[in-house]
């Protein structure tokens, strides 16, 4: 594997990629409200996501003694450094988390249980982890990512400063749902039945329509909550669905990890050139 090839492995397979997605998600709420920008929440948020998902991924790891994953053979072969992604990760939100407000901490405690119980099955009768409920997991996904991008910086405003961001919430949470359905669309053969995700229930077909849907309705709450004519986030829009529809046909994991998961980077640098050159 050449440089650019070994490079771009360790940004997906790292979590840095998803958790950059992150922090500008997180980054485009303080735009949208006119916030003053704060850099501990956005740095939080990047590092969390990074700890989140390398913990899960962890988990599935120590959970599974043949390792057919390309991730997770990755994930094995460098033991060491995603231990240390996790310490410091785990360092790093700690340091970022001393500026919280006690209503950002009540709303961590709420995502943090999600994200733990999403992997980590849940003790007593239940007996089984969040992601296996029927029907729950995309909304799960959303949810949390929705909440740590929109109610964070909002609760973290001295006095909250204008309207709770309900719109935007909305907005994030249906975006997320049509990037999250093309990985549902990947595992269809993984998945087992009971799971029944989206394109269990309605088949691949019917599931990126779903998709696109949400995509199209995404860009117009989002003029709605700036007042303006977005037409660069129009364009990243377009090539969303161009995309969510090559993931009936894709079966490189990059394709999902980096290019779907990419456009969570792309989309708010989109809305920034829309925000402050195009308006």
């Amino acid at each position: 594997m050449n440089l650019i090839g070994r490079l771009l492995t360790f940004l997906v397979y790292s979590n840095f990629w998803i958790g950059l997605g992150a922090g500008l998600i997180t980054w485009e709420t303080y735009i949208i409200h006119d916030y003053p920008i704060d850099y501990e929440v956005i740095g939080f948020v990047f590092f969390a996501t990074i700890l989140t998902y390398t913990f899960q991924r962890s988990v599935k790891l120590l959970n599974q003694s043949r390792t057919q994953n390309a991730r997770l053979r990755w994930m094995r072969r460098n033991d060491l450094l995603v231990k240390a992604i996790l310490i410091l990760s785990t360092v790093a939100c700690i340091r970022h988390a001393f500026y919280f407000t006690f209503e950002v901490y009540v709303l961590l405690v709420g995502c943090g249980f999600l994200s733990l119980f999403y992997i980590v099955k849940i003790p007593g009768k239940l007996g089984k982890n969040l992601r296996d409920i029927p029907s729950l997991k995309i909304f799960l996904i959303a949810t949390v990512w929705s909440a740590t991008a929109t109610l964070i910086p909002y609760l973290n405003l001295q006095n909250h400063v204008g309207e709770f961001p309900w719109l935007l919430f909305t907005a994030n949470f249906l975006f997320i749902i049509a990037l999250t359905i093309p990985f549902d669309i990947r595992d269809l053969h993984l998945d087992e039945p009971e799971k029944k995700t989206i394109p269990q229930l309605v088949g691949e077909r019917r599931s990126v329509q779903i998709a696109v849907v949400l995509l199209i309705v995404y860009w117009p709450l989002l003029c709605l909550l700036t007042g303006l004519i977005l037409y660069a986030s129009l364009l990243g829009v377009c090539l969303s669905i161009i995309l969510v529809n090559g993931a009936k046909k894709a079966s490189n994991d990059f394709y999902f990890s980096f290019v779907i998961d990419g456009l969570l980077i792309l989309l708010p640098l989109l809305f920034w050139m829309d925000h402050f050159y195009l308006s």
